[in-house]
């Protein structure tokens, strides 16, 4: 945007987060896979809203009562039983209280 060179860029910005060593002190000790596993997850569902249209869900083919009623029953009718299954079969073992199977659900 600056006009100014990517490399050097980057180079400010990996200077500015190994400032004081915070940052390494605190990546550290997470899994790497958890970390690019999150980014990519938030660039994607960034990604995906920029692309949607979002002036044609409000109009007389899919109106929006029904996208909300749709995602209702989605949430509670699909999402909420297989993870409620999956919490009493013992099969993620980092769910292991009824309300967290609830929330993850």
């Amino acid at each position: 945007m600056l006009g100014s060179d990517d490399l050097m860029a980057c180079f400010a910005a990996g200077q500015a987060f190994a400032w004081d060593d915070l940052f390494r002190s605190e990546v550290h000790d997470s899994h790497i896979q958890e970390v690019i596993d999150n980014l990519l997850n938030l660039s994607f569902f960034v990604l995906f809203g920029a692309l949607i249209p979002w002036n044609l869900f409000n109009s007389d083919v899919i109106p929006l009562w029904q996208l909300f009623v749709l995602a209702l029953c989605n949430i509670l009718l699909r999402r909420l039983p297989a993870m409620m299954l999956c919490w009493r079969l013992k099969l993620i073992p980092a769910v292991k209280t009824w309300k967290e199977g609830l929330f993850a659900g």
